[in-house]
C-alpha cells in the first residue's frame, strides 16, 4: 500500500470538510486513534446499533459520476467499526445507510459493510466510527457494482 495514501488519510479525514477522496477498488487506510469526534453528532435514528458515544471518526467521500450501485467494506479493519453513509454536501448531509457488524464471518469480527447501495450522482460521504467509542486502524473499500444483463 502506498505510504502517501496512509499519510494523507492520517492528516485529513477528521471532519466532513477534510474528507479524503476514495479511489474505487482500492483499500484506503485510516486510523481513528488519530482523529477526534466530529462536531456533528451521529444519532442512532433508524440505526439503533451504532452507539457511537462520541466516537472518534474518519470521513471519506466518493464522487458518483452517475446514479449507480456501490458496495462499501470495512471488513479488513482491526477494531469494532460502525459506518454511516450520507449524500449531499457537508453543510446539508442526509443519511442514506448505516451498518455495524455485517462482515461476519469475514475479518476479526464486528466490522461494517454495506452491499448494493443505490446512490445518486454526486458526493457520497462515508463516516467511519466505532461501536461504544471503539477506535483503531482499518481500511475502507468502495466497489462500483455493475448491473448484470438480463438473460
Amino acid at each position: 500500500m502506498p505510504e502517501g495514501i496512509g499519510l494523507q488519510a492520517k492528516l485529513l479525514a477528521d471532519e466532513c470538510i477534510d474528507a479524503v477522496e476514495i479511489i474505487p477498488e482500492t483499500w484506503m487506510p485510516f486510523d481513528t486513534d488519530l482523529m477526534t469526534a466530529s462536531a456533528e453528532e451521529a444519532p442512532d435514528g433508524e440505526c439503533t446499533f451504532l452507539d457511537w458515544d462520541g466516537s472518534n471518526d474518519a470521513w471519506f467521500f466518493y464522487k458518483a459520476p452517475q446514479d449507480q450501485t456501490i458496495s462499501i467494506s470495512l471488513c479488513a479493519s482491526q477494531y469494532d467499526t460502525s459506518m454511516i453513509v450520507y449524500q449531499g454536501e457537508c453543510d446539508s448531509l442526509f443519511r442514506i445507510a448505516c451498518d455495524d457488524d455485517s462482515c461476519e464471518p469475514e475479518g476479526p469480527g464486528y466490522q461494517s459493510k454495506i452491499e448494493q447501495l443505490d446512490v445518486e450522482t454526486g458526493y457520497v460521504f462515508i463516516r467511519i466510527g466505532g461501536y461504544k467509542a471503539a477506535e483503531g486502524h482499518g481500511y475502507v473499500y468502495v466497489e462500483e457494482v455493475t448491473a448484470c444483463d438480463a438473460d
